[in-house]
């Protein structure tokens, strides 16, 4: 972004025959300065340097769709993959990479349908629509031979109703080194103008990164990395707007407070407890009301820690959550007794 600057002050005196001094015509021109966007908003990548992981930090190899690191959702389609976060000991600090190096391995299934991926849905499938966009991210093959990735931006306009079918952006296929190597790709996302949305308010511009996949596996355009196995250090992913590729380093430095922040629109811990010292009557009901940040939707709840509990009965049919508080429902198991629950930890889930 830049923008035009002229100094209030007009120098009324001409220029000297000294070239190597500043001239009065130099203060009086017009003068071009670069701005940079807002730290906060030029990556539309949440989480891009991996440094928050408010699940855990070891997802063991493995089949299925499941959460990882925050924003970023693993899929071992026949094919395995898991991520684990590698103390870096400030290997790849020059480039910004925090004390969580990710390392994702992934082992090759027989069958051509089957791939392994992780992807991020960038809330809104609206977001740099009719723009040019600079995708960027950073790997190096850590064990094993795999020497490919492949990358890929999609529209998903969402589901229910009738919606418009996914477009595919943009995709290609890198090849690395054990030599960590940033790759940059820009690229025009198309309008969404004339589109219908799903009803469901889950549409998304998705970025996708392939480690192994079929012959077969081109639903939409899979990028064809073949099938491969092993592990690979990925880390430090962009989506910006415009061509970035003339920058050496596309992408945006962001405070770990403020990711954190992103981050919990879509999924955070929340700690809860509750006492009554006595309840009357036996089977009696409580509830409680636990209040957080605003979600992206109304989350999914999961215990991570019971908590200390004493003559009660807590869910988790019993809750009714919305999108920044959640109603819990308990009963209290006898009457005339402590009642308590103490620290329990739920996870609030409203991802894609």
């Amino acid at each position: 972004m830049t923008a035009t600057v002229k100094h209030k002050f007009v120098s009324p005196k001409g220029d000297s025959a000294d070239p190597t001094i500043v001239q009065p015509s130099n203060w009086n021109d017009d003068h071009t300065v670069t701005l940079d966007p807002l730290a906060g908003t030029r990556n539309k990548v949440i989480n891009g340097l991996f440094n928050i992981w408010q699940r855990k930090t070891d997802f063991p190899s493995a089949t299925g769709v499941r959460y990882s690191a925050d924003r970023w959702r693993l899929a071992g389609i026949g094919s395995q993959i898991g991520l684990v976060g590698s103390n870096s000991n400030g290997l790849y600090s020059d480039m910004g990479v925090g004390g969580e190096l990710p390392i994702f391995s992934f082992t090759s299934v027989a069958g051509n349908n089957n791939n392994a991926f992780v992807d991020q849905a960038i809330e809104g499938v609206h977001t740099l629509s009719g723009k040019q966009a600079t995708l960027t991210f950073s790997a190096r093959r850590w064990s094993g031979t795999a020497t490919k990735i492949g990358w890929q931006v999609f529209q998903y306009f969402g589901n229910g109703g009738s919606p418009s079918p996914i477009v595919v952006v943009a995709s290609g296929v890198e090849t690395f080194t054990s030599t960590m190597k940033q790759v940059k790709n820009t690229f025009f996302v198309p309008s969404v103008e004339g589109k219908s949305f799903g009803t469901n308010g889950d549409n998304a511009l998705y970025i996708r990164f392939y480690f192994d996949a079929g012959s077969t596996a081109q639903s939409f355009g899979t990028p064809a990395v073949g099938r491969q196995s092993g592990s690979m250090a990925f880390t430090k992913v962009s989506l910006v707007e415009g061509d970035a590729t003339g920058e050496d380093d596309p992408f945006p430095k962001r405070h770990i407070q403020l990711e954190y922040i992103l981050c919990c629109r879509y999924y955070q811990r929340a700690r809860f407890s509750v006492r009554l010292r006595t309840s009357t009557i036996a089977n009696d009901y409580i509830a409680a009301h636990l209040n957080f940040p605003e979600m992206r939707a109304p989350p999914a709840l999961s215990v991570i820690y019971t908590g200390v509990m004493g003559n009660i009965q807590v869910g988790p049919s019993l809750w009714v959550a919305e999108t920044n508080g959640v109603t819990i429902d308990m009963i209290a198991t006898s009457a005339n007794t402590d009642t308590y629950v103490l620290n329990r930890n739920y996870g609030l889930d409203a991802e894609y």
